[in-house]
């Protein structure tokens, strides 16, 4: 799901690049209609966007476990 998700971004990344001409925000994202909304990381990390526009989560890619 992760992956899913960080392509879904990475595609209206590519879609405002092209149309804009330059790597947006997050937020840009949203506004201008590229993203509905921005996917949440099903582990509970953050997206991290990269200037290169990259996207990568903070998670650890696995559920946390109550010891």
């Amino acid at each position: 799901m992760i992956v899913e998700n960080a392509v879904i971004i990475e595609d209206a990344m590519e879609q405002f690049k092209q149309q804009e001409g330059r790597v947006p925000q997050f937020s840009e994202l949203v506004n201008t209609g590229c993203l509905a909304e921005l996917p949440a990381d099903p582990y509970g990390g953050e997206w991290i966007l990269l200037p290169i526009g990259r996207v990568f989560s903070t998670s650890k890619f696995a559920e946390k476990r109550d010891k």
